[in-house]
C-alpha cells in the first residue's frame, strides 16, 4: 500500500527485539556491579576485623599464645606467633613475630588477607 505512514511488523518486530537485547544487556551489567559492589563490602569489612585484631594485639602485654584462631560472623581468622628474640638478652620482655591472618568467603573463592608484626610482650619478673 503505497502512501501509508507506519511501521510494518516486520520492523516492530526488529526494535523489539533490539530493545529485548538492550534490557538483558542491562541487566547484566547492573548484576556485574551489585557482585562487585559485595565483593568490596566483604573485603572491608575484612579489612576492618584486621584493623581490629591488631589493635587488640597491641593493648596485650602479656607474650601471645603460639597460636590461636576464631570465628567472628563470616570471617575466619588465625594468629601464628613466633620468639624472635633471645631471653638471654631481656629476661621479662618476650619478642614475638606475629602472622594474623583474616579470611572469607567471596562467592565461590575463599580470599584472605594476611598481616606479618611484632608483638613485645612481659613475662613475670
Amino acid at each position: 500500500m503505497k502512501g501509508e505512514d507506519g511501521y510494518t511488523i516486520i520492523e516492530a518486530l526488529a526494535a523489539m527485539s533490539i530493545l529485548a537485547v538492550s534490557l538483558v544487556a542491562l541487566y547484566g551489567a547492573g548484576a556485574d556491579v551489585l557482585n562487585a559492589t559485595d565483593r568490596v563490602a566483604a573485603h572491608n569489612r575484612a579489612l576492618l576485623f584486621t584493623q581490629s585484631k591488631l589493635e587488640v594485639l597491641a593493648i596485650t602485654s602479656a607474650p601471645l599464645p603460639a597460636h590461636d584462631r576464631g570465628y567472628e560472623k563470616d570471617l575466619s581468622w588465625t594468629i601464628i606467633t613466633r620468639d624472635a628474640s633471645s631471653r638471654e638478652i631481656w629476661s621479662h620482655l618476650v619478642l614475638q613475630e606475629v602472622e594474623l591472618t583474616v579470611g572469607w568467603n567471596d562467592g565461590h573463592h575463599h580470599r584472605s588477607i594476611t598481616i606479618v608484626t611484632r608483638h613485645l610482650g612481659r613475662t613475670a619478673p
